[in-house]
């Protein structure tokens, strides 16, 4: 049934079996973050070869559940060393498997192949000239620690090869492909059918370049030049974004011309998890877009209502009452111990957010001030009105709150340093 997607319960047992041998495996992401496939023949195992053609098959499948796959291609590398040689090593089927993968659309970036035999690596540089895209095929000679070096210089980090050095030959360490193999088989059988993110073991998988747009609140992703092309594009594009005549359609299309301006410079979209960074998916990049024009108009309204209450002198009749929260130096109000005890209270939940979702948090104290019947002041320091308060604006009352998070976490981290 060709509608028919393909999931582990398709397989049967000898089809799995010939799975997890690890002859071939997803093993992460280049530089580029293209995905990387690793194929290595002297693991190959199977009863028939059907199992093997249709374990293929399902593995390739299973990497077209990524939109980012089929968009940039995979890159296959394949190493052909006498350290990875089963004792019940299997030949034939070469023909069979090639028209297996000619048959799914997967395309291939690069392909690298990998030998410490002089004879198949003559016989393979020989053959590179008659592919039609020599540049998209590269042959490596030497160790395995010699070919994971020369890999490491089209992107391909040396952490992401599953190999431990043993005492005379390398090891492939098959941890990681049987747990993406346990991934897909809890997902697909009793979950019903989920894609499968393949992420790898290694640290530092994806390392973030200059153009990239980091997601954060730290240094970096400010002084990032990525980041700084993703504000000027959307400052660029507010007007006709934000316009009341711009449909779905339009604002649909200017995020993603924007997304292909940040990836035509060799930018991606990354988020930072447990020290690991890993690209945002299609999906999560339009969202990452859309909420940097809102950021953008929050700023811009928020830089207005600065400029009104400076100029207009917005003033409150009285002195602040003891659920107001005031900010400034001055004596402490019932509402501003009380928004303090919310700061600690919420700060883990904050920081755990990425930059655009803090706002959650931060609407959430506002509504337990407001609730209270508390308001958010400042003393107003123009001339006419000297010793008079303020009432802030939606938007500097967000500012001065999130500012609040930010100063508690800096005063935790040097409280634990």
């Amino acid at each position: 049934n060709l509608v028919k997607e393909i999931k582990m319960d398709d397989l049967d047992q000898d089809d799995r079996d010939c799975l997890q041998k690890g002859w071939v495996q997803a093993i992460g992401q280049d530089r580029s973050s293209r995905q990387i496939i690793l194929q290595l023949p002297g693991l190959r195992g199977f009863k028939n070869l059907s199992n093997e053609l249709r374990a293929r098959y399902y593995f390739m499948m299973s990497l077209l559940r990524c939109e980012t796959t089929q968009i940039r291609g995979v890159v296959l590398v394949t190493f052909v060393s006498r350290d990875f040689i089963n004792t019940s090593v299997v030949t034939g089927g070469l023909l069979e498997n090639l028209q297996v993968a000619k048959a799914i659309p997967l395309h291939p970036a690069a392909t690298h192949f990998c030998t410490d035999d002089m004879k198949k690596w003559i016989a393979f540089s020989l053959l590179i000239k008659a592919f039609p895209n020599p540049s998209r095929l590269q042959i490596h000679y030497g160790s395995v620690l010699e070919c994971q070096y020369q890999l490491s210089a089209f992107g391909i980090w040396k952490g992401l090869l599953p190999f431990n050095s043993g005492d005379t030959k390398n090891i492939v360490n098959l941890d990681y492909h049987l747990h993406w193999f346990q991934s897909c088989l809890e997902q697909d059988t009793k979950m019903g059918h989920r894609p499968v993110v393949v992420r790898s073991q290694a640290l530092g998988t994806i390392v973030p370049n200059t153009n990239d747009v980091l997601n954060g609140d730290g240094k970096r992703c400010k002084n990032s030049a990525g980041n700084n092309r993703l504000i000027r594009l959307v400052k660029e594009q507010s007007q006709a974004y934000d316009s009341s005549s711009a449909s779905r359609e339009q604002k649909r299309a200017i995020v993603e011309m924007i997304i292909r301006e940040i990836h035509q410079t060799g930018g991606r979209f990354l988020n930072e998890h447990e020290g690991i960074w890993e690209e945002l998916s299609i999906e999560k990049t339009k969202t990452k877009v859309v909420q940097s024009f809102r950021n953008y108009r929050h700023r811009k309204h928020a830089a207005t209502n600065k400029k009104k209450a400076v100029d207009g002198h917005i003033p409150i009749v009285g002195e602040p009452l003891p659920n107001d929260v005031v900010f400034g130096r001055t004596r402490p109000t019932r509402g501003s111990e009380l928004i303090h005890h919310l700061i600690k209270e919420r700060s883990k939940e904050y920081e755990a957010l990425v930059r655009g979702m803090k706002s959650v948090v931060v609407d959430g104290v506002l509504q337990k001030i407001e609730a209270q019947g508390g308001r958010f002041l400042q003393m107003d320091d123009s001339p006419s009105r000297a010793g008079g308060w303020v009432q802030l604006s939606d938007e500097m009352t967000r500012a001065r709150v999130s500012k609040l998070f930010q100063n508690y976490r800096r005063q935790s981290n040097n409280k634990n340093g």
